[in-house]
């Protein structure tokens, strides 16, 4: 019979008790890590949505995403984690996003202004109100590779 993960069963436990971000007794604290890396942040996406699925995103404390898992952890805790994915096969394939021609200019093949400045602000907008709910509650940083700067909320 194949065991079950501790963090999986301390994430599972919390979920079956309803158990809420500061208000834990168990003693854990448990972090998601949430990877970048353009677009193959298609797979953190769909990771995301099958801990959706799973009915896990209050078994959290505390998440930490970089670059397009910045991106996916806001439309995770938006409650909007399906959006993540179509960013990918919608917008993730126009040329707006992804021109193989930049790099003749010596520029990257891919806009990441683009998915900040115009899908996320105009399309399909992480909806803030339940993304600053969710951020009161559990610390939250990101780090944008296009500015090399970093962010930590409520930490």
């Amino acid at each position: 019979m194949p065991s079950i993960h501790p963090v999986a069963q301390v994430l599972c436990q919390r979920r079956n008790e309803g158990s809420l971000p500061g208000a834990r007794t168990d003693g854990y604290r448990v972090g998601l890590a949430i990877e970048g890396g353009g677009m193959r942040g298609i797979v953190s996406a769909a990771m995301i949505n099958a801990l959706v699925d799973c009915k896990l995103l209050h078994s959290f404390d505390a998440f930490y995403a970089f670059s397009a898992g910045a991106l996916n952890c806001a439309y995770f805790l938006s409650g909007l984690s399906w959006y993540a994915l179509s960013v990918y096969y919608d917008a993730g394939v126009n040329q707006a996003f992804f021109n193989i021609r930049r790099a003749l200019k010596h520029q990257p093949v891919m806009s990441i202004n683009y998915i900040i400045d115009v899908v996320t602000s105009v399309h399909l907008p992480p909806d803030s109100s339940r993304f600053t709910h969710h951020l009161c509650r559990r610390p939250f940083s990101r780090w944008w590779c296009l500015t090399g700067s970093s962010s930590s909320y409520c930490a």
